[in-house]
């Protein structure tokens, strides 16, 4: 599977030779969706949602089509034009959720962190789902992650 690193670490690269700094000067930050719920399908549906609100921008298009999401993001645009939020939802496979997000109770968030994302950034940004929380779950989805991720 490709990933987004594996086109974007030769581009800094070569733009770091083409300047002539030294490549460990450029760093990367880089967003994972993060959502932590007791019940994991709860939180994957929460990233779930998440996934499929960003597949509807259409400047997100060129990572889904990196990650072979393509014939899906179609699907969520289509439920988007609808306001089938349910079929949008049904239209992420768990594959979309695994390879967007770390998702699930916090004992597997931190292990699919470490196994899916650990070394690809310099700095991770753990961000919250937003789409269709109610601000209580937001907050606690955010106290969550601090907790889970505190060192």
């Amino acid at each position: 599977t490709r990933r987004s690193s594996d086109l974007i670490r030769p581009a800094l690269a070569a733009g770091a030779a083409d300047t002539g700094r030294p490549l460990d000067a450029v760093k990367v930050a880089g967003y994972v969706i993060c959502s932590i719920h007791d019940d994991a399908a709860v939180a994957r549906d929460e990233a779930r949602a998440q996934i499929a609100f960003y597949s509807v921008v259409r400047t997100y298009r060129p990572i889904l089509d990196l990650h072979g999401f393509t014939g899906h993001a179609e699907e969520i645009r289509a439920a988007w034009d609808r306001r089938d939020r349910a079929a949008m939802l049904a239209a992420v496979p768990d594959a979309m959720v695994d390879a967007m997000a770390c998702a699930g109770t916090p004992d597997e968030v931190r292990d699919q962190y470490a196994a899916r994302f650990s070394g690809i950034y310099d700095s991770a940004l753990l961000y919250s789902p937003s789409f269709g929380l109610s601000p209580q779950r937001l907050t606690e989805n955010l106290d969550a992650i601090l907790t889970t991720f505190a060192e």
